[in-house]
This record gives C-alpha cells, sequence and structure tokens, in this order.
C-alpha cells in the first residue's frame, strides 16, 4: 500500500461521513503514524507503507468513523502556537480561546511580575501560553478534575514552564465559599463551561460524545460559572485588578450585566476573529 492508495481508499471509505474537514483530517492520521509532515505526505505518494504503520493507520481509522476527534486519536493539538497533550479528560483547545489569551497578553508589560489565575485550566492551555510569553508571572492553574490537572501538568514540563505553574484542584463553587480569600491576584481568567444543558444534547457527536461534559455545560440558561465567578471572585482580586472571561457569541449582554451589577469597571467585550463576541473583562477597584 503506498501513501496515495491510502489516501485515496480512506476518503472513498469515509466520504459518508460528511466532514467538511476529512481531506485534512485523514492526512494528519496518517502524517501521525508516518511521523512525517503533510508536504512530505504530498509529495511522495508513490512511497510504500510498512504493514504494521498502515494497520495502525486504520486502526485511527476506524475509531475516527466512529466520530472520535482527530486530536484525541493523535493526542495532541496546537494552541498559540505551543504543543498541548490531549486526550478525553480536557477540553480539545480551540482557536477561539486564543483571543481571550492574546487580550489578557495585550494589557500585560513583557517584564510585569503578576499573579494570575485560571479557573477550570482543562488542559492549562491558558495558563501556559500566558506563563510562556510573558517571562515573570506566576499562575495559578485551578480544576475540579485530578485527571485534567495530570495533563496540564504534563504541558506544563513540555512546554518549559512548569516552575512558575501551581496547580490546584478545586470546586470553583466552594473556593470562596467562607467569604475570605487565601490568595489575592492581578488577574482572574476563566474560559468556563459556558453552553446551555438543553443546547450540549444537540452538539457534533463528536463534541457531545467525547468531550468533558462538565468542561460544556454551563447548567440551564448557561450562566452558572459567570454569576458565582464574577459574583465571588472579586474576593480573591487585588485593588486595580481585573477579570477577563470567554463567553458564548451570544452572552455579551447577561455577562456584561453581571460585570456592573457586581461594581466592576472599564467593562469591555472582545470579537474573536470571526467577528462574534467572545471576551468580556472588567476591573475591580
Amino acid at each position: 500500500m503506498t501513501i496515495g492508495q491510502a489516501l485515496q481508499n480512506s476518503n472513498k471509505k469515509l466520504a459518508a461521513l460528511g466532514n467538511v474537514n476529512l481531506n485534512f483530517d485523514v492526512t494528519m492520521l496518517l502524517c501521525h503514524v508516518l511521523k512525517k509532515d503533510r508536504l512530505f505526505l504530498l509529495t511522495n505518494q508513490a512511497q510504500e507503507i510498512q504493514s504494521e504503520l498502515y494497520a495502525q493507520y486504520l486502526e485511527m481509522l476506524e475509531r475516527y468513523a466512529l466520530g472520535q476527534p482527530l486530536q484525541y486519536i493523535i493526542g495532541s493539538q496546537e494552541f498559540m502556537s505551543l504543543p498541548f497533550i490531549v486526550n478525553e479528560n480536557v477540553l480539545i483547545p480551540r482557536q477561539d480561546t486564543e483571543t481571550l489569551v492574546e487580550q489578557v497578553l495585550a494589557r500585560i508589560a513583557p517584564d510585569a511580575k503578576l499573579h494570575i489565575l485560571d479557573i477550570g485550566t482543562g488542559s492549562g492551555c491558558i495558563a501556559i501560553s500566558l506563563a510562556h510569553y510573558r517571562k515573570n508571572l506566576s499562575v495559578v492553574a485551578m480544576d475540579i478534575s485530578s485527571e485534567a490537572l495530570a495533563v496540564a501538568k504534563q504541558n506544563a514540563i513540555n512546554n518549559q514552564v512548569a516552575r512558575r505553574i501551581s496547580f490546584l484542584q478545586q470546586d470553583v463553587f466552594t473556593l470562596w465559599q467562607d467569604d475570605k480569600a487565601t490568595q489575592t491576584f492581578d488577574i482572574i481568567v476563566s474560559n468556563p463551561p459556558y453552553i446551555t444543558a438543553q443546547v450540549v444534547e444537540t452538539l457534533d457527536k463528536k463534541v457531545r460524545a467525547y468531550e468533558p461534559y462538565g468542561a460544556l455545560c454551563g447548567g440551564k440558561d448557561g450562566l452558572d460559572y459567570y454569576r458565582h465567578i464574577i459574583q465571588n471572585g472579586k474576593k480573591a482580586l487585588k485593588q486595580g485588578g481585573w477579570m477577563a472571561l470567554e463567553i458564548g457569541y451570544d452572552q455579551r449582554e447577561a455577562v456584561e450585566r453581571l460585570f456592573r451589577d457586581h461594581g466592576y469597571g472599564n467593562i469591555e467585550t472582545i470579537k474573536d476573529y470571526a467577528g462574534n463576541d467572545r471576551v468580556v473583562s472588567g476591573n475591580w477597584a
């Protein structure tokens, strides 16, 4: 079996899936198995594939056909030009969330020594990206899931920022229940679960069946985490500190209102590259 034949057969076999990324995805699966880039595959169509590697490729292809996301099959996803390990214990990092990281980075001077809390860190993509691009930050990466934190810790090691990130297993809904903050932060950042319970059930199978439900569902109206983080997070913000939260495309008014109702100032909403409202921020005076 040659590279060209393998790709052609795969596309024919999976054509009924109707996946707009089909050609790219099957190519990336073969790149992963052969440990080669796409250019190599395109310029070496006649090269034979070893039988054991082809068998491995077919096994991955079956998982893909069943609906498992490409990123979980190959075990990685790029975010902010950095490599991240991903598995079914963490949400797959998405380009939309890069808008959140970029907005936070834009407000931090290159040599600033700030203390940051990342709530619901998952793979650690936000915390690790901030620490990578601002060398004097110290970050607390928090998640309720020990499995997610294990992934985030390994990603921090792989991206050489583990010394400046501490990991905390904690349920955000019990974090400030005694009205006292054990630490104070210059910035609190989060991409919380924000999809409504009803909408989660309608998501594409690749998301609904494989990505962690707890990282997706934000309650009946999608705002459960925003209410708690915005109301109680100010206890942990230093004077003049600020909070930046990723939102769903239709949540701007509701989240801005929560910021206003709880006394935050300089409230701002930033759009992502697709033109959707994506990040709401405010500071605590």
